[in-house]
C-alpha cells in the first residue's frame, strides 16, 4: 500500500494534463491503466471553471450539457455572476468536461 501510494505520488508531481503542458499522451495513458473517468471526479462549478471563461463560453457549456442552443444563448443578456450562477445549477450532475478532460474520460 505505501509503494502505490507513493508511485501516485510521483505521478501527481510529474504529470500535467493542461494543453500545451507537454504530452498529453502521458496523462491519457495513466488515466487508462488506472480506469480514470474524469466525470467521476471534476464538475463544472463557478470555482473550478465558470468563473474563468467568458460568457460565450459558459453559454457554449450549457448548450452542449443541455443541447439545448437556444435557451443557453438566452443566458447571455444575464451578467456574468447571474450567469455563473444559473449554469452552474444547470450543469450540476450532467458529467460534462471540457474537451481535454473529455477526451481522456472517453478512453
Amino acid at each position: 500500500a505505501d509503494l502505490l501510494e507513493l508511485l501516485a505520488l510521483c505521478a501527481a508531481l510529474t504529470v500535467n494534463a493542461l494543453p500545451g503542458a507537454g504530452t498529453p499522451a502521458d496523462a491519457d495513458a495513466l488515466a487508462q491503466a488506472a480506469g480514470l473517468d474524469m466525470a467521476d471526479w471534476w464538475e463544472p462549478t463557478a470555482a473550478s471553471f465558470l468563473n474563468h471563461v467568458p460568457k460565450a463560453r459558459i453559454a457554449d457549456t450549457v448548450a452542449e450539457a443541455d443541447g439545448d442552443v437556444v435557451a443557453s444563448r438566452a443566458l447571455l443578456v444575464l451578467n456574468k455572476q447571474a450567469l455563473v450562477a444559473e449554469a452552474a445549477l444547470r450543469l450540476a450532475g450532467k458529467r460534462w468536461l471540457p474537451v481535454p478532460l473529455r477526451a481522456v474520460a472517453s478512453q
